[in-house]
């Protein structure tokens, strides 16, 4: 007989033969382990269901659906690393199975964050169950005790379920007893985060460190035309022979000769899991460039170490390469090259490959960026809901330039630029009573009128920045937040909008 589903998103269940305890609702989580937190509340108390050690805290209210989150307590204490490095053990425990299955194989990938959560220190990460199942954790740890939370998202929704987990675990409170209640209207912004969860799920993201090229070919122009990032930001041109977009821009060595032995390194920010990588070997911005140029014959691909020698066809053909694995590094080199009038040896895209999906990349961002994104893209939304907008002024970027949706039905009048936060705030304070739409056209506002069954578009826009992008469900537009990494957070630097793509 099958365990019992009690989510969508997180279907993990202890052995059916341990038997259900106790079903209960609250807005507080107690464990034996002696943790008390107070959650974030929703329309109604979240669901507790006890099962041994184990609780299993999930919401039924629609406003979290993706979400149910598994609480134990370590066997063995240690440091907040220590614990995280005996993550796998942990997990493997007698009774915990997944989709009825027992965990036999588990792995925390990828880099884990150092915070402090509520009064309680804390690591965050994700690991991998049975070899294919991601999951989310965060360990807690208070007066020498542990706590592990643990979420396992469907795979269609992952990064939707990753952050609504997040949300809810930076909104934990200690708890603190028995408390008087507040007066309806004293109630904080922050005890109503589920707004902040109904944005369109985040794709998969690769984020890339650095790039970097043994040699670079000089265009004595100073805008680094060529250079080595290009590859993995390049921009596109619609080609009609081919009945495509190809890439217009392209590395090109910088060696007198025709450059074998030169090549690029790309170093992920995150090992990141990949079915294949693409590359577009050439210049590919025209037929007759790639006629001209040199034609690359082998390039040596490097993935963490291991070497495979590939040939590219003398066409405009992107060459496709199978990974299967997570990867931390890429080392291109040219090792063959037939001579062209211009001798030139250039790569003109590199793509990577998920599901059968390019992802898209964000480069020049470490670690912390990628794993805080889907949360700094929460945490955005949730400060710019009205009236308080609660900690608006640190995400933002000045200047900060507006240009609401609202607009497009009122004459799409041009994009209003704040210099300073006491700019913003006296607008914000002019409109304060007037209706949302109209508002929203000079203080900045959620976004709204959206498809949340859909999943957002990204797109890098330089070092460190990309652009999110959604669509708008009562025009042919779509909402741009442009959004920049500094100071170890993301912040929003415009609100626009754009054709649909």
């Amino acid at each position: 007989m099958r365990c019992s589903v009690l989510a969508t998103a997180a279907m993990v269940c202890l052995a059916c033969a341990s038997a259900h305890e106790s079903i209960a609702r609250a807005d507080q989580l107690k464990h034996p382990a002696g943790f008390t937190f107070d959650l974030p509340k929703l329309d109604r108390a979240w669901a507790q269901e006890k099962r041994g050690d184990l609780i299993v805290v999930s919401d039924d209210t629609d406003k979290v659906p993706e979400l149910e989150i598994l609480v134990f307590a370590v066997k063995q204490e240690g440091t907040l690393d220590q614990i995280v490095g005996r993550l796998p053990t942990e997990v493997m425990r007698p009774g915990f199975s997944l989709f009825a299955t027992a965990v036999k194989a588990a792995k925390v990938v990828g880099a884990t964050a150092k915070e402090t959560i509520a009064d309680a220190g804390a690591v965050t990460g994700e690991m991998v169950l049975n070899t294919r199942d991601k999951a989310a954790f965060v360990v807690l740890q208070r007066n020498g005790r542990s706590l592990v939370m643990i979420a396992v998202p469907d795979e269609g929704i992952y990064e939707r379920g990753v952050s609504n987990f997040r949300m809810v675990i930076h909104g934990l409170k200690p708890g603190g007893g028995v408390t008087t209640p507040k007066p309806a209207q004293a109630t904080s912004p922050a005890a109503a985060p589920t707004e902040a969860l109904k944005l369109p799920a985040l794709p998969p993201i690769v984020g890339i460190q650095r790039v970097t090229a043994s040699s670079t070919f000089d265009d004595k122009s100073r805008s680094d035309l060529y250079g080595a990032w290009r590859t993995v930001d390049y921009a596109s041109v619609a080609d009609r022979a081919l009945g495509a977009s190809v890439p217009a821009t392209a590395w090109c060595e910088g060696k007198p000769d025709e450059g074998v032995g030169q090549g690029i390194t790309i170093e992920l920010a995150t090992p990141t899991q990949l079915d294949a990588i693409k590359i577009a070997a050439g210049v590919w911005k025209t037929a007759r460039l790639f006629d001209t140029n040199n034609h690359i014959t082998a390039l040596d691909i490097t993935l963490d170490g291991k070497t495979t020698t590939v040939r590219p066809p003398l066409t405009r053909t992107w060459i496709e390469l199978p990974v299967g694995r997570a990867i931390s590094t890429l080392a291109i080199k040219i090792a063959g090259v037939d001579k062209g009038k211009m001798n030139d040896s250039c790569i003109s895209g590199i793509s990577f490959v998920r599901n059968r999906a390019i992802l898209p990349v964000v480069r020049d961002v470490d670690a912390a960026a990628i794993n805080d994104l889907s949360r700094g893209f929460a945490a955005i939304q949730q400060a710019l809901l009205p009236p308080q907008r609660v900690g608006l002024e640190k995400l933002l970027d000045f200047p900060f330039v507006m240009h609401d949706i609202a607009g497009y039905a009122v004459g799409q009048p041009g994009p209003v630029e704040y210099a300073t936060w006491k700019a913003l705030a006296a607008a914000c304070q002019r409109v304060k009573n007037t209706p949302e739409q109209v508002s929203c056209l000079s203080c900045p506002c959620t976004a709204s009128d959206f498809n949340e069954s859909q999943t957002a578009r990204v797109r890098t826009t330089g070092p460190g920045q990309l652009d999110v992008r959604f669509p708008h469900g009562g025009f042919d537009l779509q909402v741009v937040w442009r959004l920049h990494w500094r100071d170890g957070a993301w912040h929003l630097s415009a609100i626009d909008y754009e054709p649909s793509e």
